[in-house]
């Protein structure tokens, strides 16, 4: 039976559809009793995507002592408190338990205190699981245990034990399993005698987990997005990608950096502080750039621009500064992920210029992440010189599919630097010589480039028989992460419909390919469908420009010149959204103080090389 409440006047009413609270405990927070003005008050924690509210509310948001943003929510009519929202643990909400319908609150059972350490000296329960938190100490990993803690109270079926008995010795182990997952350390304590054994598998040390590829493998904890395979959303730091999709870059930015989303004086303050860092860029890196042939490929003139800025900061290197610079200083590392973003734009600006002989244009203070880097590129409309108001609006909501995909390749080679206690643009420098590969953001352009050697629609059968064959590779179809429809691929086709592609030869050619694949059994009985990358491409180089809509196809080029980004500037511009998720995940890395990369493998070759007699040490 769900549960259910309202406020004092009935103007507000909810329902949570679960049969009881997760957690139901006495809140001794301060601001809590101020909102309650009780010195302590009930309150019953739920999970947020249960619970619905109908009525007039209002909200109030204000720092919590964790440090981050905790939204109280009122009545608008009556003012009765209904709960509390904190962004520190995004997958819940507490109601204030008085609220609750008078037969479910004679159901309630108190078995935890929270924020203990402002208990009243005149309360004297002690109940179970109290959470003692140290109010001068709160950290973020905290939070994200905290979170964890709340979360596998709902997901029962997430905890457990695995039962294991090894056939070499009969003996038998428990393995504990969280959050689905076991600890691969304790599959160390399934130990075989190493008599008659390889030297090199190491059997005495215990049983290892070969994951070539780490295909099943979870090397980090992270609050900062989910891929909801199951449901076929994106959940970013809690909100879904639909909350998020009328965002800006300093929005999403802000919530996946610091984990709750901006005020306006917030989000203003952030886009003033990346437009003047854009501002300071040092001449080195234009120069770095303009040494290169215009002919290159962007990717080494990003690395040119990145390269030069980090030489012109010598004391951001750890190894020789500090070697726990960015754990030690948290500050210091937010400012520094900060001017790497900004740099990221300016020398991505400046690539695609110096490839195309246009200027570069200065940013200004008073315009967005976004609006500048248009300015900056010269992605602009030929009359006003601005930013043209559609491209621009499809390239926002774009970067907020974009922003992060859990540990894709890109977030991936930036931990591993990172684990090293390496600096942001050198993590962004690993990321980006990662992004370019064929099987990663390199998969953009070359099923773009693919669809150009189709040329024309009525090829298409001929190529999906050379795919099929083995003998042609079909980017933009299939995912190592998905195996049924991408998520991301609805809302690009929402975008593309701002775009109007259709006059695009290739987008028909990417039409003809879906409409065959789709009827295909090769790919039918595989779960083959397209991905990102397949249409995605599109968003970047599919804008329309009126009087290019007749253009044939072998000049293709100049479409993706004049209308938005060339093929071999979308790897660039993709890491454009990426860099919000990317920087999160470098951040998170310090501030959780993750471990060193050091994976082992297993040796094939000879253990005993053939005896040279001359050879001596």
């Amino acid at each position: 039976m769900p549960l259910s409440g309202h406020c004092l006047c009935k103007a507000v009413t909810y329902t949570v559809d679960i049969d009881a609270p997760l957690l139901t405990g006495y809140d001794h927070c301060d601001d809590c009793q101020r909102q309650s003005g009780s010195t302590y008050s009930l309150v019953a924690v739920v999970p947020k995507d249960k619970l619905t509210i109908k009525g007039p509310t209002k909200s109030w948001a204000g720092k919590g002592s964790s440090g981050h943003a905790v939204h109280r929510i009122f009545c608008s009519e009556c003012g009765s408190p209904i709960a509390h929202d904190p962004d520190a643990a995004p997958e819940i909400i507490a109601l204030k338990a008085g609220t609750l319908d008078t037969e479910i609150k004679k159901t309630l059972k108190p078995d935890t205190e929270i924020w203990t350490q402002s208990k009243l000296p005149f309360c004297q329960e002690h109940l179970a699981k109290p959470f003692e938190a140290d109010l001068k100490t709160f950290r973020a990993d905290r939070i994200v245990r905290l979170s964890n803690e709340f979360r596998e109270v709902y997901n029962h079926m997430s905890t457990g034990t695995l039962f294991v008995q090894d056939s070499r010795t009969g003996v038998k182990y428990k393995i504990p399993i969280r959050r689905n997952a076991i600890q691969a350390i304790d599959l160390r304590r399934i130990r075989a005698p190493a008599t008659e054994a390889d030297r090199a598998d190491q059997v005495s040390r215990g049983l290892r987990v070969y994951d070539p590829g780490l295909q099943n493998t979870a090397v980090v904890e992270s609050a900062i997005s989910f891929s909801d395979h199951e449901n076929g959303t994106l959940i970013f730091r809690g909100y879904t990608l639909e909350q998020l999709w009328e965002r800006d870059f300093e929005d999403m930015s802000y919530l996946l950096l610091w984990g709750s989303l901006p005020t306006n004086s917030q989000r203003t303050r952030l886009s003033e502080i990346l437009a003047r860092y854009m501002g300071d860029i040092p001449p080195i890196v234009h120069q770095a750039i303009q040494t290169l042939p215009r002919t290159t490929s962007s990717l080494p003139l990003l690395l040119a621009g990145l390269t030069a800025y980090l030489s012109t900061m010598p004391s951001s290197i750890p190894a020789s500064f500090n070697a726990s610079l960015y754990q030690d200083d948290i500050d210091r590392a937010d400012r520094l992920i900060l001017q790497t973003v900004a740099c990221y734009a300016v020398v991505f600006a400046a690539a695609r210029c110096h490839r195309l002989g246009i200027p570069w244009h200065r940013p200004s203070v008073n315009r967005t992440y976004f609006d500048n880097l248009f300015i900056m590129a010269g992605i602009v409309d030929s009359q006003t010189g601005q930013p043209d108001p559609v491209k621009l609006h499809s390239f926002r909501r774009f970067a907020m599919i974009n922003a992060d995909h859990g540990m894709a390749l890109v977030v991936f080679s930036t931990l591993v630097t990172a684990s090293s206690l390496t600096d942001p643009i050198s993590c962004l420098i690993s990321a980006i010589t990662a992004a370019y590969g064929p099987l990663h953001f390199g998969a953009t352009e070359s099923a773009q480039n693919a669809l150009r050697e189709i040329g024309d629609p009525v090829n298409v059968p001929a190529f999906l028989e050379q795919v099929k064959a083995g003998k042609r590779k079909l980017f933009g179809y299939g995912h190592r992460e998905y195996k049924g429809i991408d998520p991301r691929v609805e809302p690009i086709r929402k975008i593309l419909k701002d775009l109007q592609p259709e006059s695009n030869p290739l987008y028909k050619i990417a039409e003809a390919i879906e409409a065959a694949a789709a009827m295909d059994e090769y790919f039918v009985s595989r779960r083959l469908f397209q991905n990102a990358d397949f249409y995605g491409n599109f968003v970047f180089t599919g804008m329309s420009v009126s009087h290019l809509r007749s253009l044939r196809l072998e000049i293709l080029n100049l479409w993706s010149i004049l209308s938005g980004f060339e093929p071999e500037m979308i790897p660039a511009a993709m890491l454009a959204h990426r860099i919000m998720g990317i920087m999160a995940h470098w951040r998170e890395y310090m501030v959780t103080r993750g471990k060193l990369f050091r994976p082992s493998h297993i040796y094939t070759g000879n253990i005993m090389a053939a005896t040279n007699p001359a050879a001596k040490m």
